[in-house]
C-alpha cells in the first residue's frame, strides 16, 4: 500500500503480524531520512557552538532540518 504526498510516492508498510503500517523511516534516528553521520556531523557542530545558520551552510541541509535535530536530541537528553 502506498501514499502519495507532495508529489513524491511515500511507500507504507504493513506488518503481517500485527497489521500495523509503518514508513521507510520507522526504524531510523528521530526517525528521519537522513544517515546517522549527517545527524551526528549536525550535533557535533551544534556542540562546538556554530550557530544553526551555519550549520545549515556547512552541511547543506535546510535550516528546519537542522533546528528539528537539534530539538530532537535535546528532548532525547532529558
Amino acid at each position: 500500500m502506498w501514499t502519495v504526498e507532495q508529489a513524491k510516492a511515500r511507500w507504507h508498510y504493513l506488518c503481517p503480524k500485527c497489521r500495523q503500517t509503518f514508513t521507510e523511516t520507522f526504524d531510523t534516528l528521530y526517525k528521519r531520512q537522513l544517515s546517522e553521520e549527517e545527524i551526528r556531523i549536525v550535533l557535533q557542530f551544534h556542540a562546538e557552538g556554530n550557530s544553526l545558520r551555519g550549520i545549515s551552510l556547512i552541511s547543506g541541509l535546510a535550516y528546519d532540518a537542522v533546528v528539528n535535530i537539534v530539538q530532537a536530541e535535546a528532548r532525547e537528553s532529558t
